[in-house]
């Protein structure tokens, strides 16, 4: 297979990408290529700071892009119509639906890969109800493989100790790949052209760990549209919100 670079993205003249996460790690990178090919990038981040700092370096990086800057909270607020769903899509992840909180034994490494597995599912389940509303929209998930981001040291790890942040550098450096590496997939989702929405794009190396995008169509979360449904309507009950899918 041919390598796959941000070379290949088409102008994106024309069009408008919300990137949530756009401070830091594949969301940055992912804003800045877009933002190179001509399309106005909203970047919506959750830490004011942190975006300033990120639109600055952007602007330095990219002159002359249209860039904006949004926190997250108030975008979703302000437009409803706004909705974002990433994944990077566990392969091994098991989805138990009447244990979504993790009461019966909450542990951070398997709470995480299932949430990624139901963001997987939310995506397909999306595109299915987009299509029976006869929207044109296209929903994508991806899996950015093994990548070096901050998720490992920010946030609740953060403060875990200097041995722990030590020992997480030199994994991430000798066995994850670059940040720009792990953004192919997104950009791949969000840039080629007649991709079908549902498409779950995946590195082509083994587990899907690395290599270069690609589209998975065997994947039992993608033919699964009991499980997809029922977690679907289970998230509106527990949260109270009910998303409009009447076309516009």
């Amino acid at each position: 297979m041919l390598r796959w670079t941000v070379h290949a993205i088409p102008d994106q003249t024309g069009r408008i990408a919300v990137v949530t996460g756009a401070n830091s790690g594949i969301g940055y990178v992912t804003a800045r290529e877009l933002a190179r090919r001509g399309a106005r990038v909203v970047l919506a981040c959750r830490d004011p700071g942190r975006g300033h700092a990120a639109l600055a370096r952007l602007r330095r990086e990219v002159p002359g892009a249209r860039l904006e800057l949004r926190r997250l909270d108030l975008l979703a607020a302000r437009d409803p119509r706004v909705v974002t769903v990433s994944s990077e899509g566990q392969r091994f992840a098991r989805l138990d639906l009447s244990d979504l909180d993790a009461e019966r034994g909450y542990r951070a490494a398997f709470a995480y890969v299932r949430s990624k597995r139901a963001n997987l599912y939310f995506a397909i389940e999306l595109q299915r109800r987009a299509d029976a509303a006869g929207l044109r929209l296209r929903s994508m998930a991806v899996a950015p493989g093994l990548t070096r981001t901050n998720v490992l040291t920010g946030g609740a790890n953060a403060g875990r100790g200097r041995l722990y942040a030590t020992l997480v550098r030199l994994l991430v450096r000798a066995a994850f790949r670059p940040t720009p590496e792990g953004a192919k997939t997104s950009l791949y989702a969000a840039t080629v052209p007649g991709l079908p929405g549902g498409s779950y794009i995946v590195p082509d190396g083994v587990l899907q760990l690395r290599g270069e995008p690609t589209r998975r169509t065997r994947e039992r979360a993608i033919r699964d549209a009991a499980t997809a449904a029922r977690l679907w309507e289970l998230s509106e009950r527990l949260t109270g919100v009910t998303p409009s899918m009447g076309a516009h």
